[in-house]
């Protein structure tokens, strides 16, 4: 919260680009109950510390942050970052991560599913609410269909 609700202070000034990521992990209740909750807990810091240290980055003008939002779900913010260019991130990023969680003596595969929208969608007339909104439906669209970034 310390991160995030200031992040998002460039909902005032409609020129700035803001992109959004909502990230899910699929099959997490699965890996929770055949596996157990510490299980999916390591995959949670495993996902978690990969984008953290991968794409949060504090440049001027070109900020990114990654913040656990909700149970399996992550947010990936970008302002100040042309969408395109936001949308070749994060598919890069995502072929470079390691998509199998050790667990003590487990090792156990996962995926996860994206959804991406921006506020170059929506101009000038843009709010936090519906880019969430339009970045969780496409979560849950590619999601169904097993589509990646």
């Amino acid at each position: 919260d310390e991160k995030f609700a200031p992040f998002l202070d460039c909902r005032e000034n409609r020129d700035a680009v803001l992109n959004v990521a909502m990230a899910d992990i699929d099959g997490f209740k699965e890996i929770n109950d055949t596996l157990g909750h510490q299980a999916g807990d390591a995959l949670l810091k495993d996902a978690g510390h990969f984008w953290k240290l991968h794409f949060d980055s504090h440049e001027k003008s070109r900020e990114k942050l990654a913040v656990r939002y909700g149970g399996d779900e992550i947010l990936l913010l970008a302002r100040g970052i042309p969408f395109a260019d936001f949308c070749d991130e994060t598919a890069s990023y995502y072929r470079a991560m390691r998509k199998i969680c050790y667990f003590g003596e487990t090792s156990f595969p996962f995926s996860v599913s994206f959804g991406l929208a921006s506020s170059e969608e929506y101009g000038c007339g843009w709010a936090w609410p519906e880019l969430l909104a339009a970045a969780d439906l496409r979560m849950y669209e590619n999601k169904k269909h097993r589509a990646q970034p």
